[in-house]
């Protein structure tokens, strides 16, 4: 099984700490680490056509890349409004695409999250698989994350007969 991790809104290159706590849990894992200065939608489509991830998990704005695409997925505290942004940050996020829904999905919200209103998401993803938790935006506690994705994982394999492959984690 290959994960895609697409990190939040950043301005400079530091790696997510997220990500790194998932490379050391999970062996098969791609980092697509953008900030906003050069994103590019192709490069992420590019990516996903040559490494052909099984799933994807992606925080914050990472959500709004991650939609753009039809493979399971695993969003932290995601944003669904682009507005939100622009007002947080000052700029302009106009070339991010915008929130789809499809496909099968866990969202892990933190209740205590101190950048986004997570009953705005809550709402907005409120027939799909809702976890919530008492944490901030940045998930501190991250074994929820590995606990959804073994969760994940299981169900996946568990329709494997419908299919012609097999998730392996």
């Amino acid at each position: 099984m290959k994960i895609l991790y697409i990190n939040g809104f950043k301005t400079d290159d530091r790696v997510s700490s997220t990500y790194l706590f998932l490379k050391d849990k999970v062996k098969n894992i791609i980092n697509y680490d953008w900030n906003y200065y050069n994103f590019n939608l192709d490069d992420v489509k590019k990516l996903v056509n040559e490494e052909r991830p099984d799933i994807i998990i992606a925080n914050s704005t990472g959500a709004l890349i991650a939609e753009e695409f039809d493979l399971p997925k695993i969003l932290i505290n995601p944003v669904v409004d682009k507005k939100d942004l622009e007002k947080l940050f000052n700029l302009d996020f106009s070339k991010f695409p915008n929130n789809k829904k499809g496909n099968i999905r866990k969202v892990i919200l933190g209740k205590n999250d101190e950048v986004l209103d997570y009953k705005k998401v809550l709402k907005y993803y409120k027939n799909d698989d809702i976890i919530l938790v008492n944490d901030s935006h940045s998930l501190k506690n991250k074994k929820i994350i590995l606990e959804e994705l073994n969760k994940m994982v299981e169900y996946l394999n568990n329709f494997c007969f419908l299919f012609d492959f097999c998730f392996i984690f």
